[in-house]
């Protein structure tokens, strides 16, 4: 006698993985997404159990066929999407729970370091107040010579 059971349906993962899962900060995306699994699932197991009644009243044999495979197939894609959109929450949670555990530990700064790039912040800022400084005193003097030369332009134009 052969045993059906529904263990097809469902994620076979490490223990590790399970209780990240138990523990995920993605439950909203989680319960969505194995709510449109099993809405699928349903789908393609009713095109497949409900095809063979189509020879009863209208169909053939050769219609018969292409339905129950795209039942088939489409359960299989559903199942490669669920399983796939379950390893990318895995990552994020695994991300999360990583970046969880370096924040906790904590990270001794070097003052005299510190220092120095203080300093350097500075003299990099006294640069860039120069430049700024000399940029503002030539785009005066362009804007000077612009003016001039649309001065000379309106005469000539109007003469």
């Amino acid at each position: 006698m052969v045993e059906f059971t529904m263990k097809i349906l469902y994620s076979d993962s490490s223990p590790e993985i399970e209780k990240l899962r138990e523990k995920t900060n993605y439950a909203f995306s989680r319960a969505l997404a194995k709510i449109i699994y099993y809405l699928f699932t349903l789908l393609c197991l009713a095109v497949i159990v409900l095809s063979p009644f189509s020879l009863l009243g209208f169909g053939t044999l050769y219609d018969v066929i292409p339905t129950v495979i795209g039942g088939l197939v489409g359960f299989f894609v559903t199942k490669i999407f669920y399983e796939s959109f379950s390893v990318i929450l895995d990552i994020g949670d695994a991300t999360v729970a990583n970046l969880s555990k370096t924040n906790t530990t904590n990270t001794s700064i070097d003052s005299s370091a510190f220092s120095s790039v203080v300093d350097e912040l500075k003299k990099i800022s006294e640069q860039n107040k120069e430049q700024a400084e000399a940029l503002k005193k030539s785009i005066e003097e362009l804007s000077e010579k612009a003016e001039n030369t649309n001065t000379y332009l309106y005469h000539i134009y109007k003469k």
